[in-house]
């Protein structure tokens, strides 16, 4: 009876599970303290996911970075600077589309 409290409350089974959580359930690997999330997509682009009270907060934030290498997504904002090239003299990695589309998904709260 235990067990699917325990479970509730680590973010797995049907409980409300944390951005970190429905991540790393998605085969991200990441970790999450209070409102920042930090880690790498499943393609082993490095990011950080910061969690703001409003959108109107993350859009100043993420005006201070710059756009070639971050995304804000409603109240969040994806910064994915300095990731190497994937090659030498290559461009420097980015978060695929599916990879934004994922961590979109996770930032969706009941």
């Amino acid at each position: 009876m235990l067990l699917p409290l325990a479970l509730a409350l680590a973010g797995c089974g049907s409980g409300n599970a944390t951005v970190g959580g429905c991540l790393n359930n998605k085969s991200f690997l990441v970790q999450e303290q209070n409102n920042i999330v930090r880690g790498s997509s499943p393609g082993g682009v490095n990011f950080t996911l910061t969690l703001y009270p409003t959108r109107t907060a993350a859009t100043r934030a993420h005006s201070q970075l710059p756009r070639s290498a971050s995304v804000e997504l409603g109240d969040a904002v994806v910064d994915f600077a300095g990731n190497p090239a994937a090659t030498p003299g290559g461009a420097p990695g980015k978060l695929s589309r599916s990879a934004l589309e994922t961590i979109a998904a996770c930032l969706v709260r009941p």
